[in-house]
């Protein structure tokens, strides 16, 4: 039964300057480290808040949104890798080329842990003692 009332509905306008940043990548495509690097650059500096999305919104939006909670918001690798999950849309067993999200997060960890962990220490750098 309509009572021909019209629903209450609040809204909050928040004034805030918008910039459209872009980003392109194929969604089978996996990323070199150089270009997640990039993208993090890019999160990094965009001003807050962010909404990322894709075509999709399952896996380059998952892989930004992975990138942005660990290398930015400093979340562990498993919490930040929830952004790529089967009910997002990310469905590697239906479409294959998926996976390359998942390789390029977990290709981007491995070596930002294996910087981390490679540092050489600061008496490698000092200078040799000049003798004479």
């Amino acid at each position: 039964m309509v009572t021909g009332r019209t629903p209450m509905v609040c809204y909050e306008l928040i004034p805030m300057p918008l910039r459209f940043l872009r980003k392109k990548s194929g969604s089978g495509d996996e990323l070199t480290l150089a270009q997640m690097d990039d993208l993090v650059a890019l999160l990094r500096r965009a001003p807050k808040p962010v909404l990322i999305h894709c075509l999709g919104g399952a896996d380059r939006s998952g892989l930004a949104a992975a990138l942005y909670g660990y290398a930015i918001e400093g979340e562990k690798p498993a919490e930040a890798n929830r952004q790529l999950p089967l009910w997002y849309g990310h469905v590697p067993l239906i479409r294959p080329k998926v996976t390359a999200r998942n390789d390029s997060f977990r290709r981007y960890v491995s070596n930002r842990v294996a910087r981390a962990t490679h540092r050489p220490s600061p008496d490698q750098h000092q200078p040799l003692n000049q003798h004479g």
